[in-house]
């Protein structure tokens, strides 16, 4: 786990992923890491049995943290508030962010 890493609620459900063959994954809400009490349902994350985790801002997957704790980012854009969602996640900020692999 990152030291950004605030997610911490239950899971809200578990599914299958046709993507990732019979993988199952647990979403639940991200939580602020800065003076908000939430986030309203706009960041989740999206952790798989197989130890990958990704943060999902408005619907879109931003970024990745494998079990090795590499990160890739899965977006080309940046905001202020998928920003503050990427801190709380990974615990970096706009410019290494951008610096990160982007996935293929």
């Amino acid at each position: 786990s990152r030291p950004g890493m605030m997610a911490t609620c239950p899971p809200m459900m578990a599914s299958h992923n046709k993507e990732r063959g019979t993988q199952t994954m647990k979403k639940y809400f991200l939580t602020p890491n800065d003076s908000h009490k939430s986030f309203y349902g706009k960041a989740i994350v999206k952790e798989y049995d197989n130890g990958v985790k990704i943060l999902q801002s408005y619907k879109t997957d931003v970024i990745r943290i494998d079990p090795d704790g590499k990160l890739t980012r899965l977006w080309n854009d940046w905001s202020a508030t998928t920003g503050r969602h990427i801190r709380a996640f990974a615990g970096i900020g706009k410019a290494e962010y951008l610096k990160l692999e982007l996935a293929k």
